[in-house]
């Protein structure tokens, strides 16, 4: 049979702002259990249940501190182990995303012949079950373009930039680290149009005009975790 405290813990994972806000302890029990009361009365689960305002609050406090706990553990280790380094911004990037097929591969592996790497070209390809994407330096687009059909072609974006962050390889078996650097994006109102991560790199690829606050922001994380 589910609990009271189930379906809060269920309603408060829907709504990330309040997850946060529980996990610090930076919210009025009081005011929360009222405004979501009528929602968990209204949970069919629950029908047999007396539920009050104070059986409300009392659950929520607890979830607080289990979610505290949690953001505690997850403040520890991204001390110890998460030290990010800020260290590559790229602009004039597009974006293309095509059907995935053989034929559609096959054209890809001409484009690594053509790029100067070490000259500074960007690209990157995300192979999925039914897509492929490729992010690429502007100046290549047409030329990239021209090598799909137009019935092939699912999405096109321009004026793109990439924020890159180096990690230690300490980090990979540390949870939540993607979660800690895309919530204070989130919380910042950055937009992220596509996160490419490799052993120790994540980065972020946003619109152009969003690249100076997406650096304040993550700057926030570098002088936090230094």
């Amino acid at each position: 049979m589910v609990s009271i405290s189930q379906v809060i813990e269920e309603l408060i994972e829907d709504r990330p702002f309040l997850e946060s806000a529980l996990s610090q302890g930076i919210i009025n029990f009081g005011k929360l259990a009222e405004s979501i009361l009528e929602d968990i009365s209204g949970d069919r689960r629950l029908r047999e249940k007396k539920i009050t305002h104070s059986s409300v609050m009392m659950a929520l406090r607890r979830l607080g501190l289990k979610l505290n706990k949690q953001f505690g553990e997850l403040q520890t280790i991204t001390e110890s182990v998460f030290k990010l380094d800020l260290y590559n911004t790229r602009y004039g990037l597009f974006e293309l995303t095509v059907k995935r097929s053989v034929e559609n591969w096959e054209k890809l592996i001409h484009l690594y012949k053509q790029m100067e790497i070490d000259r500074g070209d960007f690209l990157t390809i995300t192979q999925g079950i039914y897509e492929i994407t490729i992010i690429s330096n502007q100046r290549f687009e047409v030329e990239i373009v021209k090598l799909f059909t137009e019935l092939d072609i699912l999405n096109r974006d321009t004026n793109l930039a990439s924020i890159s962050l180096r990690i230690p390889k300490d980090s990979i078996e540390t949870p939540g680290l993607i979660y800690y650097v895309t919530k204070q994006l989130f919380w910042d109102n950055i937009n992220i149009i596509e996160v490419v991560s490799t052993f120790t790199e994540i980065t972020f690829i946003v619109k152009e005009s969003d690249i100076p606050e997406a650096m304040k922001s993550l700057q926030k994380l570098v002088r936090r975790e230094k």
